[in-house]
């Protein structure tokens, strides 16, 4: 396998992420967001990503 090419594997990606934080106390912050793909270069046949949440 040294020095051969695995199909369809690895990806490019770009993500839109809008997110809010709310300052809890002087030292916590709370995060939470959305990433949205905006490019996806899929090497081969794989399944895409539609959204991330975070929380």
């Amino acid at each position: 396998m040294k020095n051969q090419e695995v199909r369809d594997s690895g990806r490019d990606q770009i993500f839109l992420s809008p997110g809010v934080q709310f300052l809890a106390l002087e030292n916590i912050v709370l995060e939470s967001g959305i990433q949205i793909p905006v490019w996806q270069d899929l090497n081969g046949v794989q399944l895409g990503t539609d959204f991330n949440l975070r929380l």
